[in-house]
């Protein structure tokens, strides 16, 4: 159903005369415009009334209801902006008394929830929620505020209601279409309270001890009539459980909490604000984690851009394609609509998002799109080089950043084959609670790199940035920060083998590797960065590297007239440089394959 409010414009005379006792020029009559919109279903305005002159422009910020979209205005000239979640409706040339209606109307694509034993707070099991435009899948639920079980915790969706189907985490992303999707809740039942040793403490109920002998552990919610709110350290020490399932309400693991616990598969929800990085200290096994949303998302605006990308990459699993990946000099870097138009017989998709965390997890989930045929550009970036050719298999928190908007994407990982896994996510969880809630509402076009609203859209469906990008007004580097081109710098190991074991698993199922030099200020490069250094390293790479190198260094170091608030980050002429280039290089390469 359609939600419509109505803007009340009325218009009233008043006089502004001049100060003083001698009007000189004569008094000046003002029309002043009262303009009024009036609250209503569907949305909310922050401000309700503005004064504007006749002939003017009236504007009102307004917020729509979670799953409403602006439709449209019965006034004969508006626009409206969309940035940030928020509208901005603007009535051109105020001039005369109106009412314009203004409508909203839900958003096309749905999902039908199923409580499949739980209830709502006003007993109905079966809700249908919109999702919200401008992504290619939507986020789920979060689902803990929706159904309700007795004894039981709420831990995933599922396609189907005996958990047979594709399972989906709460508030991850999945299909969505104007046909609403089915969604059922998938239940875990508590285990028995009889087994947990408890201790009242000031901040609510510890779990101190378990004396059970369970597969899966489901830890309750409330024992005792009171909340469960942490568990003390050495708690779960040497629990043989499988899979353990932590409670949404819970704020605390202290350290040891589950040491050396046989646990594989782990679930737990984002509302969790203290995990001690030592809580799973000696579990070797645990290679699958489960992180549910209970929480709106924090990092909206370039960390986000990952989900929206893995949706289009996932789109063309299928398809043949040249996949680009690098840190933001890559989100900054092409003009990929037109490198899709240069190549036909390929789909293109940008995946570069933030050099400084390891690119093998974000390499690896790449992998599981990619198919016998298509191309992966890695063009990794010289100032971040343990993190872009992954020398270790040590995380940080700055992975976890990149997930939030789709925590599903880490069940693609195995987690024993990581270091650093759980301070990894003690520290995301522990910085992400002193930020600014959001919404899944919000997608990154809707930002400016800096994180300000953006009238246009800042990402096209590629994952390029576009937002227009002037030239610098001189060539001197940004920061002080000189990198090396010299065969000193990577000779060591474990560059070329760190990164080789990387691309050979690429080459395993078919797919074709191109290493290729990402943008760089010519004179953000070291003093013994000479051009006789750089033409040895081009050629330690060109016989080291299990990737064909198809681009030439000395064209990736630009002016710095061409780089925009960084040292790799291309202003809009140096990006149209960049993929004329780019084109070039990807056509010889092409050549150059079939005729090998």
């Amino acid at each position: 159903m359609s939600k419509k409010f109505m803007v009340l414009v009325s218009l009233g005379l008043c006089a502004a005369l001049l100060a003083g006792c001698a009007q000189t020029p004569s008094a000046v009559q003002l029309r002043l415009c009262d303009v009024t919109i009036e609250e209503g279903p569907g949305f909310h305005a922050q401000r309700s009334t503005v004064t504007v002159r006749s002939g003017e422009d009236a504007s009102f910020l307004l917020v729509p209801e979670a799953g409403y979209t602006f439709a449209s205005a019965d006034y004969a000239d508006f626009t409206v902006h969309t940035a940030g979640g928020k509208q901005t409706l603007v009535l051109r040339g105020v001039r005369d008394s109106t009412a314009v209606h203004v409508t909203y109307r839900p958003c096309a694509r749905k999902l039908r929830y199923h409580g499949n034993g739980g209830l709502t707070g006003t007993g109905e099991g079966t809700v249908v929620l919109p999702v919200a435009d401008g992504k290619l899948r939507g986020n789920t639920s979060q689902g803990t505020g929706l159904f309700h079980r007795e004894g039981c915790t709420l831990y995933a969706w599922n396609t189907q209601p005996d958990g047979s189907g594709t399972q989906i985490g709460l508030g991850s992303r999945t299909e969505v279409s104007e046909e609403a999707r089915d969604l059922y809740a998938m239940w875990a039942p508590w285990t028995d309270t009889e087994h947990f040793s408890v201790q009242e403490q000031s901040d609510g109920l510890f779990l101190t001890g378990f004396s059970g002998d369970t597969d899966v552990l489901c830890i309750p919610s409330v024992i005792r009539g009171q909340t469960v709110a942490g568990i003390a350290p050495g708690a779960f020490s040497g629990l043989t459980s499988r899979v353990v399932i932590l409670p949404p309400a819970l704020q605390e693991i202290g350290a040891g909490a589950f040491q050396g616990a046989s646990v594989e598969e782990l679930y737990l929800y984002d509302s969790l604000t203290r995990l001690d990085p030592l809580a799973f200290s000696a579990c070797r096994e645990l290679a699958c984690i489960h992180i549910n949303a209970a929480t709106p998302p924090r990092y909206m605006t370039y960390f986000a851009t990952f989900a929206d990308k893995h949706d289009r990459l996932m789109s063309l699993k299928d398809r043949t394609k040249i996949v680009l990946f690098s840190g933001s000099s890559a989100r900054f870097g092409y003009d990929t609509p037109l490198l899709d138009e240069s190549f036909p017989e390929y789909d293109l998709v940008n995946m570069g998002v933030y050099a400084y965390t390891n690119v093998r997890p974000q390499m690896e989930i790449i992998l599981t799109c990619m198919k016998k045929g298509d191309v992966l550009v890695h063009a990794p970036e010289f100032d971040a080089t343990n993190y872009q050719f992954s020398t270790s298999n040590v995380l940080s928190h700055t992975l976890f950043n990149m997930m939030e908007a789709n925590y599903d994407a880490l069940t693609l990982l195995d987690m024993r084959t990581y270091e650093n896994v759980i301070p990894a996510l003690s520290a995301y969880l522990n910085i992400r609670t002193g930020l600014e809630e959001g919404s899944y509402a919000f997608s990154p076009s809707d930002f400016d790199e800096d994180g300000n609203p953006s009238a246009v859209p800042s990402y096209n469906a590629y994952g390029d940035y576009v937002l227009e990008r002037p030239n610098a007004s001189f060539s001197k580097p940004i920061y002080g920060l000189p990198v090396q081109y010299t065969v000193e710098a990577f000779t060591r190991e474990p560059f070329a083998g760190s990164i080789n074991a990387i691309y050979d698993r690429f080459l395993d199922k078919g797919v074709r590797v191109w290493f290729s030099y990402a943008p760089r200020n010519m004179e953000a490069l070291s003093v013994d960065s000479t051009k006789e250094a750089r033409a040895a390293l081009d050629a330690w790479f060109r016989r080291t590297l299990h990737a064909r190198v198809v681009s030439d260094m000395e064209e990736s170091l630009f002016s710095g007239i061409y780089m925009f608030g960084t040292d790799n980050h291309l202003s809009s002429e140096g990006v149209a440089i960049h993929t004329r280039q780019t084109i070039r290089d990807f056509r010889e390469a092409l050549a150059g394959e079939a005729g090998s």
